[in-house]
């Protein structure tokens, strides 16, 4: 039943990074971290049409979209990759204090956890690190 639960948030967490987008796509890269006390989500998207990954804060600015809505998007996002930190607590599984996972517009994804400490490094290096690690410019 886990393997079943996780990839019934898998899927959610794909629709709604598909709903927030307001073009077509190729790929997302969305990136999570969260602890007791501290948690963000976000993810980049390269557009069909543009060689430069978007970053998802940037889409209000870029888009006709309402940003009211956005932001009430972002959280619901934030809420449903948490409950997936959450399944793994309660399976005793490792808790993972942050997640990659990368999209394709087919619907092919791959995912990775990480396990260390990340309370102590700065927010802005480990996302300068993350976007080299996975090629983003």
């Amino acid at each position: 039943m886990t393997a079943e639960q996780i990839d019934k948030h898998y899927e959610e967490i794909a629709h709604q990074i598909n709903c927030m987008i307001p073009e077509e796509w190729t790929t997302v890269k969305l990136y999570a971290e969260s602890w007791p006390g501290y948690s963000t989500v976000y993810f980049y998207y390269d557009p069909v049409s543009n060689t430069q990954p978007i970053l998802n804060l940037d889409i209000p600015d870029l888009f006709s979209v309402d940003p009211d809505d956005t932001i009430l998007q972002k959280r619901q996002l934030r809420r449903t990759v948490l409950a997936l930190q959450q399944l793994f607590s309660e399976q005793e599984m490792e808790t993972w204090t942050n997640f990659t996972l990368i999209l394709n517009h087919d619907g092919a994804f791959q995912a990775e956890y990480g396990y260390e400490d990340l309370t102590e490094l700065d927010p802005g290096e480990k996302r300068e690190a993350w976007k080299v690690k996975y090629g983003i410019k």
